[in-house]
């Protein structure tokens, strides 16, 4: 299928607010691996977010790395 297309190796769990910033909205989303989701907000900063809640990165050359370094979604 086309790019981005939902598959068995990029599922996860997903409420209406968080499916609707990754659908509606600037924000972008790689997950590295699967249950491990990084997003990255307007102004560049990363979060991390697992089955084990959300750890905010911020904006620095580490979490501009991970970034880089991670596979898009989809």
């Amino acid at each position: 299928g086309p790019p981005g297309q939902t598959r068995p190796d990029n599922l996860g769990p997903m409420s209406r607010n968080p499916h609707r910033l990754k659908t509606h909205s600037p924000w972008n989303l790689r997950q590295p691996s699967p249950g491990v989701f990084l997003w990255r907000t307007t102004h560049g900063y990363i979060n991390l977010v697992t089955n084990r809640g959300t750890l905010t990165l911020g904006n620095g050359d580490y979490a501009q790395t991970l970034w880089r370094t991670a596979a898009p979604a989809g």
